[in-house]
């Protein structure tokens, strides 16, 4: 049973109601209906002296539902803004009435604010004030006993229902602080005011896999984030309504948050959808917003209100990741050498064409890349394509070469030779490319970078020559001038930390393509070889730069032939992972550290690491791998148990003398002590490691 109360002159004034007297009189104003035409007594069946129960003065939380329109606090925050409802429920045992001068006193901060009645239910009465400007309490309200509260009331103020109603017993204990109702009324809680999709499909009006959907989410004022802040979206995926998620990508600190959501498996061909309340999880704005973050004011830090209206399913705004959107790395191999490798003024790689595209398309083209990575400060890329483009001809000129170099698009830095011709572009940033036409098909070739002539007083030359390995003919390209670094000629970098040097097959144009409808392109790649001699001792696999890549993919390593195996293309399954690191590529080696200046006469102790794993026992280690002279070998203990990458060696001396400790190279596998890689690849370097006995 509801209990209506008339809306005194009192609560008017308080509230500020900004309303004219007839809606304020006609429209439901605060809680639980709120009317013009109260009624003022509740039957009932008890006759006793109604009093507050035990633990019957609570603050009320307000439900957006409950406030007929009036701002509330955001369930979940702890602090009441500018305008915003504050209220207290008092229980009573049994019903009463309320006369409309009945007021709850609770302090503020330092400030005394009288609550006025606005509602009730059976025997409990809720009093409410508004939050105004003034208003401050970072501690939380304060609720004393019965000498703050209801007692300084008139004595006919609550009354029993009845033939004989009786006074109210108004005695209350304090509650003391209420530390989760703080109050700033100085700050405004911020609303949405539209989320709406802002991108615009790279293809038309449909995403292809891979392409981002971008989310704006707009508020009245600006507003932080924190956590993980995501908005909703509708979709379809296997012929059935999901929901996706775009998670925050920037905004924090304005008004207008973007979020982010990467097709990959949608297929929708009537329009992507925004769910009403898509900002808060499940459309209950009190729970926060999707994945656990906030959204919450940039001054004053109150939580947001998340309440939006939805937008139903956009044609302009479709899915379908069947298709593939270029350009994107289709397969990739990030090749990797020891740290300590130097950089190069020259790299050679030699790849084999197993299955030829073909010309594939006018639109779309296949570039293998045999090397991306760095010369100098500037970025590089050499290979060939399926097709290239003469300026000031028709293109398609059919399969090609190209050098390409990033940082400038100066024709002054290339020089041609042949057919060959100069192409500035400006993809990823300015770069001039050197081209020309090359008719690859199955088959062996070598393709080299290296320096091409003298220097010029400032930088130096590259050139780029491929050689057919079956004919033995080499053709030159061209080559491309790279500035010095402080004065001195740049190098080629082959440092993994410096993700050179990367071969690839990528997608490149302005369109897209059903995956399917890729032809199969197959490629071996030999280990890059540098002007060092040094190979790289690793590769991790990679399938796109910009998303998960497409299905029919495959990179893997064939140990027998030392070749990465890159397909794309037509019946091909995806049988390595993206992010696998395929090792044994190179040769075994092996360095030492922690090797002591000297030794005491007792037993010392050094690290011996290799590059790659080899499988050998710790006893085959301790007492068949080294030569040691004026000691022993007493214990060989792994790093880490499950490698056997990283050891430590403990050392006994005979003496006081010098004690040497050899690894020699390993000639035959099959010998006791023998360091050799699963595939054979046998240590292919001497260590001699020499600790003088003390004073030494």
């Amino acid at each position: 049973m509801y209990m209506h109360l008339p809306v005194p002159k009192e609560w008017k004034n308080k509230l500020k109601i900004r309303l004219s007297l007839a809606c304020a009189l006609l429209i439901p104003l605060l809680i639980i209906g709120l009317a013009a035409n109260p009624v003022h007594a509740i039957k009932s069946q008890n006759t006793g002296v109604p009093s507050i129960v035990s633990s019957g003065v609570q603050m009320y939380e307000v439900s957006a539902d409950e406030s007929g329109g009036w701002p509330v606090r955001v369930r979940g925050d702890d602090t009441y803004g500018r305008g915003e409802l504050l209220a207290v429920s008092v229980e009573f045992s049994e019903s009463v009435s309320v006369d409309g001068d009945t007021t709850f006193r609770i302090n503020i901060g330092s400030a005394i604010r009288d609550l006025v009645p606005v509602s009730g239910r059976d025997e409990t009465v809720i009093f409410a004030t508004l939050v105004q400007s003034s208003d401050n309490d970072s501690n939380g309200v304060w609720i004393g006993d019965n000498s703050s509260t209801l007692d300084h009331n008139d004595a006919d103020a609550i009354q029993s229902v009845g033939d004989s109603p009786r006074n109210a017993n108004l005695s209350h204990s304090s509650l003391g602080t209420q530390s989760n109702h703080k109050v700033n009324g100085s700050a405004v809680r911020p609303k949405v005011t539209d989320v709406r999709i802002a991108s615009t499909p790279q293809y038309g009006d449909t995403y292809v896999r891979n392409e981002t959907i971008q989310i704006e989410a707009r508020f009245d004022r600006p507003v932080r984030t924190s956590g993980h802040v995501s908005a909703r979206i509708s979709t379809e995926a296997f012929q059935q309504n999901v929901t996706r998620h775009a998670t925050y990508s920037e905004g924090s600190g304005t008004s207008r948050l973007l979020l982010d959501y990467t097709a990959v498996l949608d297929i929708d061909t009537d329009g992507i959808a925004i769910p009403r309340n898509s900002l808060a999880r499940n459309g209950d704005l009190a729970s926060g917003v999707e994945g656990g973050g906030t959204i919450a004011g940039r001054s004053g830090g109150l939580h947001a209100i998340l309440a939006s209206r939805g937008r139903g399913e956009d044609s302009n705004h479709k899915i379908d990741a069947r298709r593939v959107g270029a350009p994107d790395v289709l397969a990739s191999a990030q090749w990797g050498w020891k740290e300590e490798t130097p950089d190069s003024s020259s790299v050679r790689v030699n790849f084999e064409i197993t299955s030829d595209p073909g010309h594939f398309s006018e639109d779309l083209v296949l570039v293998l890349l045999l090397g991306w990575g760095h010369i100098g400060g500037d970025l590089v890329a050499f290979g060939l394509r399926t097709d290239v483009d003469k300026p000031g001809t028709d293109g398609n000129q059919g399969k090609g070469i190209i050098f390409n170099r990033w940082g400038t698009s100066d024709a002054s830095n290339t020089r041609t030779t042949g057919d060959g011709w100069t192409r500035p572009g400006n993809f990823g940033g300015p770069f001039i490319s050197v081209q020309r036409t090359y008719d690859w098909s199955k088959g062996s070739y070598s393709m080299r970078v290296a320096q091409d002539g003298d220097d010029d007083a400032d930088g130096r030359w590259f050139g780029l020559w491929i050689t057919d390995m079956s004919s033995g003919v080499e053709t030159k390209l061209g080559s491309l001038k790279f500035p010095l670094i402080d004065g001195n000629p740049p190098t080629i970098h082959t440092r993994s930390q410096l993700n050179f040097f990367r071969s690839l097959i990528a997608l490149t144009g302005q369109n897209s393509i059903n995956e399917g409808d890729i032809p199969v392109f197959e490629v071996a790649v030999g280990l890059p070889d540098d002007s060092e001699g040094d190979p790289p001792n690793k590769a991790t696999v990679g399938y796109s730069l910009l998303g998960r890549g497409i299905a029919n993919t495959n990179v893997s390593y064939d140990s027998t032939t030392r070749r990465v195996i890159m397909r794309v293309g037509g019946a091909t399954d995806k049988v390595t992972p993206a992010e696998t690191i395929l090792t044994g590529l190179g040769q075994l080696t092996a360095w030492t550290e922690r090797v002591p200046s000297s030794h005491t006469g007792r037993q010392f102790v050094f690290r011996l690491h290799f590059n790659d794993e080899f499988p050998i026992s710790y006893k085959r280690l301790r007492d068949s791998a080294f030569t040691v002279t004026g000691g022993d070998v007493v214990k060989a203990s792994r790093v880490y148990t499950s490698s056997n990458m990283r050891w430590e060696i403990r050392v006994e001396p005979d003496s006081n003398g010098p004690v040497t400790v050899v690894l020699p190279i390993t000639t035959n596998c099959s010998a006791t002590g023998a360091i050799c890689a699963a595939d054979d690849r046998k240590l292919s370097n001497r260590l001699e490691v020499t600790v003088p006995g003390p004073g030494g």
